[in-house]
């Protein structure tokens, strides 16, 4: 696997309309408000690809491992109905303090599985470990493992949070360390 340091950098690694691709990544990095991983499918991406595709699709994202502090470690969503996120398969994804969230599912992310465990250590306000947008198009995703971390006097975090119009979404085990019963 590879390893990106990305203080102040924004993104760790930006993803756009990729096909049948490997990622195997370790990350490093200190700032609140970065994004890890983020992973769309742009109308305006290539289309004479052997493909001929804009999705971000039958990809294969080993492992996505945030050392330190981050912003949100994965998100994802497409542009619309001709331009989505599906198919992909994730398998261990951590972040060891995130004050944003974990996996946040944007519009037209669909049929999508995380098949390892996802664990996700929340250190501030607000923070959601797994987020599924208030959207119709964010449907059918699998989580078979979430372990969230939940320490400290933080208030309002969340352990999922399943938007309205979605369906088909699930997360199979979900475990809490920690506290969230004071909170919003």
């Amino acid at each position: 696997g590879g390893h990106i340091e990305m203080d102040d950098a924004g993104f760790g690694l930006h993803v756009t309309s990729t096909q049948n691709c490997i990622y195997d990544l370790e990350f490093d990095g200190d700032d609140t408000t970065s994004v890890v991983v983020k992973i769309d499918a742009s109308s305006s991406a290539s289309t004479g690809s052997l493909y001929s595709t804009t999705n971000c699709a039958s990809n294969d994202f080993r492992r996505i491992i945030h050392r330190n502090q981050c912003g949100q470690l994965i998100q994802a969503g497409g542009a619309d109905g001709s331009h989505i996120v599906t198919l992909n398969n994730f398998g261990v994804i951590r972040a060891a303090f995130a004050s944003l969230g974990g996996v946040l599912m944007e519009d037209y992310f669909d049929t999508n599985t995380f098949s390892d465990c996802v664990n996700i250590r929340l250190n501030a306000n607000n923070a959601v470990a797994i987020q599924f947008a208030d959207d119709a198009t964010v449907y059918s995703n699998k989580f078979e493992q979430v372990s969230v971390g939940a320490y400290g006097t933080f208030t309002g975090r969340g352990g999922a949070y399943f938007g309205d119009g979605g369906k088909w979404n699930t997360i199979s085990h979900l475990e809490i360390d920690g506290d969230l019963s004071a909170e919003s």
